[in-house]
């Protein structure tokens, strides 16, 4: 025999590698144990060969089919050639049932099966109904939970916490209900995740607390505090020590060491320099239509509440935003730049349009 493989029927899950390695001995057994009439084998042996005496055994159970690799590779491109276009689904579609591969085994015949003694329901499970699919999903995900148990990764309800099989977690994270974590997501050592958290392919640094945030294709230094509500898309590099508040969204965009978002900002295509604070209802207008353009914030810069920066723009080192300015041009490094109409207070205007609000009209009233 050259290669053993075992094909998986695709209803089947939950099944690990380990399950193979454990048992993979080539046992002989005998078939009264199993029926006293025999029953039928697919076998791919050569037409000479009429009893499986050799190893180019095909032994279909209810879990799984074990066979010679190139005994099987060289029938399906036999079947290949001979069915152009036709799409293999199933083993039995080039190994049909009553052909010359197809033999009866007799009571009493020694066979050569594969021992897999802890092949049980919890490893092999059919998921062609939504039942068995639901009982293999949480199968397995308890068995991921458990491989991070084991690696000091602590979880306050792991019934209702999702880990992805590919996720990688530092020692001494504390995961809480309601999170998901997928791909090839990386999370740092000593954080604090969730509750209600979706992190998909991104690294987490070491000792971050992310709360009821989402994050996609991203990356945090160490010490960021993430969230509540922040929605954390695509290309983002956040580092050491940010803070990213509630109601915040960021795309595409880096942001500097010790930078503060705390709250109701979109920040879109930009690069904010460290220990620079953007305060609430900042929005970097990165789109004119038809593209999309970056922002530039410098180090140790203030923008204040309710600021539009047009993109394409440019706020150097240690400037100033006045709140509720729209920037489209170039703020020089420590300079206030002001971008709103002056202020203007008309006297007693509300008594000459009879407009007071402290006399009730009954007339009006609804």
């Amino acid at each position: 025999m050259n290669e053993l493989l075992v094909v998986l029927y695709q209803d089947r899950s939950a099944t690990d590698e380990g399950t193979f390695f454990w048992g993979a001995k080539n046992r002989q057994y005998l078939l009264d144990e199993f029926s006293k009439d025999g029953f039928d084998v697919m076998c791919l042996v050569g037409e000479n060969d009429p009893l499986p005496k050799n190893k180019d055994l095909l032994f279909i159970s209810d879990q799984a089919v074990i066979c010679d690799r190139e005994t099987l590779k060289k029938r399906l491109e036999q079947f290949l050639s001979s069915e152009p276009g036709f799409a293999v689904k199933n083993l039995v579609h080039f190994v049909p049932r009553h052909d010359y591969d197809c033999i009866r085994i007799e009571a009493g015949h020694p066979v050569f099966l594969l021992e897999l003694p802890q092949w049980d329901e919890s490893i092999v499970m059919d998921i062609a109904c939504p039942e068995g699919y639901h009982k293999a999903q949480a199968s397995y995900r308890k068995r991921i939970v458990e491989k991070h148990f084991n690696n000091n990764v602590r979880f306050l309800d792991p019934d209702h916490t999702y880990i992805g099989y590919h996720v990688k977690i530092g020692s001494n994270t504390l995961l809480y209900p309601g999170c998901i974590v997928e791909g090839e997501t990386l999370i740092g050592e000593n954080s604090v995740i969730g509750p209600d958290c979706m992190i998909k392919d991104s690294d987490i640094g070491k000792y971050n607390t992310v709360s009821k945030s989402v994050i996609h294709d991203s990356k945090t230094g160490e010490h960021c505090n993430i969230g509540p509500f922040a929605y954390i898309r695509p290309g983002c590099m956040l580092h050491d020590h940010v803070k990213v508040g509630d109601f915040v969204e960021l795309k595409n965009s880096e942001i500097g060491e010790k930078t503060k978002i705390p709250h109701l900002t979109y920040i879109g295509d930009a690069s904010v320099g460290g220990n620079t604070n953007i305060a609430c209802g900042v929005i970097t207008a990165n789109y004119d239509g038809k593209k999309k353009y970056r922002t530039v914030i410098g180090n140790d810069a203030f923008i204040g509440c309710n600021v539009a920066l047009v993109a394409p723009v440019t706020v150097h080192d240690g400037a100033y935003i006045a709140a509720g300015s729209t920037i489209t041009k170039e703020v020089p490094p420590n300079a206030l730049a002001i971008a709103r109409e002056v202020q203007v207070n008309k006297e007693d205007w509300v008594i000459k349009k009879g407009l007071q609000r402290n006399q009730k009209d009954d007339s009006k009233s609804s």
